[in-house]
């Protein structure tokens, strides 16, 4: 092995093992909520497909519903009936669901 690729494979694991930001990597554990929680956002990208394709456009002044950790429901706020004592979390943008780490949609 040359030189070159000895000093790039040392850096990559040097990286890997600290993090892009030179910090090491932690994890963060998230409470399970129990329940139903309902949250609202100005504009919810479901990244759902259509029929013929294309994507979906997004919902403007959403909700979404979930109950023990999974969406039950997602519409716009005039069709997603919360039911009343339910926790309500206010956000601008949503995006249930899985996150695709690349994809650019809502930006």
């Amino acid at each position: 092995m040359n030189q070159r690729m000895l000093i790039l494979l040392c850096l990559l694991v040097a990286i890997s093992d600290t993090g892009c930001a030179g910090q090491g990597v932690r994890e963060v554990n998230v409470p399970k909520v129990d329940g139903l929680i309902a949250i609202r956002g100005a504009v919810v990208h479901t990244m759902a497909r259509q029929e013929d394709g294309s994507w979906a456009a997004p919902i403007a002044d959403g909700v979404v519903l979930v109950r023990d950790g999974k969406i039950v429901s997602v519409g716009p706020a005039s069709s997603v009936e919360i039911p009343d004592g339910v926790t309500v979390v206010e956000a601008a943008v949503v995006t249930p669901g899985l996150i695709d780490a690349h994809s650019v949609v809502g930006l």
